[in-house]
């Protein structure tokens, strides 16, 4: 081994080495502080450094072009180091810049249920960009969990007694003290007031679960009252009772966005993100992220991650290439060299 040899190997566990430090500090860093890290301009002369490493020792070790397994493998960090240093932050400012491809590393798109978008913003709401298509919000659906129990209304009268009746609409309840019926009239999955201060049902998964209560008193009055899940201090009185109505909170299992992607070319692609089910299209991954609720509409809209795709066939490659090296280097180049020996011992 040359000198200059002994320097490119020693520089290369060198780098090797420092990588594996910055990789231990990133993950105390957290996503935005490891972000800005690693693509600072300190770090991109370290991944040209590493590269050009790479590089000359394909040139400088003449065994290594003819070791297949070693040769994969190598091959293989060039691939997943030159996809990496291309699918990051410092690569798409060089690809916008050269080549006008636009696209942004990663972001969030909002979706309001019946409308398109394709603005990508920050985490705190900041633009970043566009996508060169846009995304419409055909449905957004949340699936829940079965609830842990039934909902039951809970009833305590001026002495502390207390009453836990199933939640059937008509089922009338007799209380003693105070004297009085207690009847179960409606049940609300979503209770609203309208702007005429009119109740109604908005229906759809329960967000607002309540129930309307009418109390028939021995002197002939009957008073209505709702009783409501979320909020338990509402509808109660100073006159010894206290109404409880006990809702099983439902636990979310699944978020579903069924969008249309609609092209530049006039098409029209239908797709479905849910949790740990990504759609890709035209050079990006979407993921379901987050959701929510327009305050004053109550239309659903949905909040998708998007990330470039940038630089992801190069690194994929490089992971098969590794696995191919490794087979060879550790099993197929033995059992060759086993099989061969056996042949020339006439075996």
């Amino acid at each position: 081994m040359t000198r200059f040899q002994r320097m490119e190997l020693w520089a290369v566990v060198a780098l090797s080495g420092l990588l594996l430090v910055l990789s231990m500090a990133g993950s105390f860093l957290g996503v935005p502080r490891a972000a800005a890290l690693f693509n600072s301009w300190p770090l991109v002369v370290f991944w040209f450094l590493l590269a050009f490493l790479l590089i000359a020792g394909l040139w400088s070790f003449k065994q290594l072009r003819q070791r297949p397994g070693s040769l994969m493998m190598h091959l293989a960090a060039l691939l997943v180091l030159g996809g990496a240093m291309w699918g990051s932050i410092r690569g798409h400012e060089v690809a916008n810049n050269l080549l006008g491809e636009k696209k942004v590393p990663s972001g969030y798109v909002q979706i309001s249920e019946g409308e398109a978008n394709n603005l990508i913003t920050s985490n705190a709401g900041d633009v970043l960009g566009h996508l060169p298509f846009s995304l419409a919000l055909k449905k957004f659906e949340i699936e829940y969990y079965p609830p842990s129990f039934k909902p039951t209304l809970e009833i305590v009268d001026r002495h502390e007694r207390q009453m836990v009746l199933p939640t059937e609409v008509g089922r009338k309840f007799a209380v003693t003290d105070p004297q009085v019926e207690v009847e179960i009239t409606r049940s609300y999955a979503t209770l609203m007031v309208g702007e005429d201060r009119e109740v109604f049902d908005a229906g759809g998964a329960p967000r607002n679960p309540a129930l309307k209560l009418r109390l028939n008193w021995p002197s002939g009055q009957t008073e209505f009252r709702y009783i409501i899940a979320r909020f338990p201090e509402f509808g109660q009185k100073d006159d010894g009772l206290r109404f409880s109505f006990l809702w099983p909170e439902p636990r979310p299992k699944q978020f579903t966005s069924s969008v249309i992607v609609n092209g530049n070319n006039g098409h029209a692609v239908s797709g479905t993100i849910s949790v740990n089910h990504p759609m890709h299209y035209n050079g990006y991954h979407f993921y379901q992220s987050d959701c929510g609720e327009d305050p004053e509409t109550g239309t659903p809209y949905t909040v998708l991650s998007v990330t470039s795709d940038s630089g992801l066939p190069a690194v994929l490659a490089g992971f098969i290439l590794l696995m191919g090296g490794a087979v060879w280097h550790c099993w197929a180049r033995p059992a060759w060299a086993f099989f061969t020996r056996r042949r020339g011992d006439g075996d």
